[in-house]
């Protein structure tokens, strides 16, 4: 079984969360607790719907790393698999991240 967003839904796997600060300060929080205040992933599906409400158009798409809403969505765990995602409102994608070279 996989996870398909549905709707105006956007699939987002979040990126790891740091266990240690730059400064070497090792943060402790419980697993959901530490998931749920990510704010950076990676769009792994977009949902029929989503921005057509807005412009029409996305302004985000599969692959593209996004910083979202940091307690937006949902987190869902895919069945039969330790993988986390989370289930977004298209309006939670905040900002595209790209690369400046």
């Amino acid at each position: 079984m996989t996870i398909r967003a549905v709707g105006h839904r956007v699939l987002v796997k979040p990126f790891e969360v740091e266990k240690e600060s730059k400064g070497g300060i090792v943060m402790v929080l419980d697993e959901d607790r530490e998931f749920a205040a990510q704010e950076y992933g990676t769009i792994i599906d977009i949902g029929p719907d989503a921005w057509k409400d807005f412009t029409g158009e996305p302004w985000a798409n599969i692959g593209d790393n996004i910083i979202y809403s940091r307690y937006g969505g949902k987190i869902v765990r895919e069945p039969n698999s330790t993988e986390k995602y989370v289930i977004l409102n298209d309006e939670d994608v905040l900002a595209v991240l790209e690369r400046v070279n």
